[in-house]
């Protein structure tokens, strides 16, 4: 995840500061957060529940209206950004004998979100500026459930580009723009707004909340 800043950005809440990019009008600062394990929690709990493909966990997760109660805090190698802590472990709380798959499908696409929401949220506080959406690409933006539930659970719109890897147009971009071309670089983007209750957005992050300070005691 990446923010631009109009200068250098020393972050004090858990995020770095890097280079987006250098020419010859200058160089764009920017704030990113590494997330260690993200849309790979997909492969291992589908591993867990004998689901090998992401597609089928991810329609699993959409049979279930939440959770139940299930929150999964997947930090399989530690954590990283905002919280960098190596010692941690992953963690799956709020099991019931009520507990089904679907549950843990769909909470394991939760956590995917809710790491993206702390990061956004740690670089807003270190630009003191709230942002105003989330502009997603790669492999996992193609999952229109995910992105639904990335914008409920964030609280902003997403904007998922038509193109799947923004970066690599980017570097084109800039090559085509050394050569002296101008090429219309425009793509339309998919809108995800946030369609989730307040209240129940709310109660999603105080339990995540919860459960991060569980894996980091």
């Amino acid at each position: 995840l990446m923010t631009l800043t109009p200068a250098r950005v020393a972050s004090t809440h858990g995020v770095s500061g890097t280079i987006a990019w250098s020419d010859r009008t200058g160089t764009q600062y920017a704030l990113e957060g590494n997330i260690f394990v993200s849309a790979q929690a997909a492969a291992f709990m589908g591993k867990l529940l004998g689901i090998g493909d992401a597609r089928a966990l991810s329609d699993l997760a959409q049979t279930v209206d939440d959770a139940g109660g299930v929150t999964f805090v997947p930090a399989l190698s530690g954590l990283g950004a905002p919280h960098w802590d190596e010692r941690a472990t992953g963690t799956i709380a709020g099991m019931t004998h009520a507990t089904t798959p679907a549950h843990l499908a769909r909470a394991t696409f939760e956590a995917i979100a809710l790491q993206i929401v702390d990061v956004f949220e740690a670089m807003e506080a270190d630009i003191g500026t709230p942002l105003a959406a989330l502009s997603a690409d790669g492999g996992a933006s193609a999952n229109p459930f995910l992105m639904q539930l990335q914008a409920d659970l964030l609280g902003h719109p997403v904007l998922r580009s038509e193109v799947e890897e923004v970066g690599a147009l980017g570097a084109a971009a800039m090559a085509f723009e050394a050569l002296g071309a101008n090429p219309d670089w425009h793509r339309d983007s998919t809108r995800f707004d946030p369609a989730m209750d307040r209240g129940a957005r709310e109660n999603l992050r105080t339990r995540w909340a919860e459960a991060m300070r569980h894996v980091k005691a």
